[in-house]
């Protein structure tokens, strides 16, 4: 099983980390960004596919975390919660 793998793209100070053990594979990531996010394509995960902002909302909008953001220490972290309303779904918090 792949629970143990986690996975780290980087640039310009922020991280994406990616825990497959964790994704529910609801593609979401894929069809907003398909040029950063490519499941066909190794490393499935380009930063220099889009815009870095385009690439944190996104990420943002996982709704397993198994895509999250890393800030370099030197960056203040966002806080505060979100909710998220997935059509015919759950509702999604995020936060701290």
């Amino acid at each position: 099983m792949r629970h143990g793998i986690v996975k780290h793209y980087t640039r310009e100070g922020v991280t994406i980390v990616w825990r497959p053990g964790v994704c529910i594979h609801s593609r979401r990531c894929f069809h907003a960004l398909p040029a950063v996010f490519d499941p066909s394509r190794r490393p499935w995960v380009d930063l220099g596919g889009a815009e870095l902002e385009q690439i944190l909302e996104q990420v943002s909008k996982c709704p397993s975390g198994a895509l999250s953001v890393k800030r370099s220490e030197a960056e203040p972290v966002p806080s505060g919660v979100r909710v998220e309303l997935v059509p015919d779904g759950p509702l999604v918090l995020r936060g701290e």
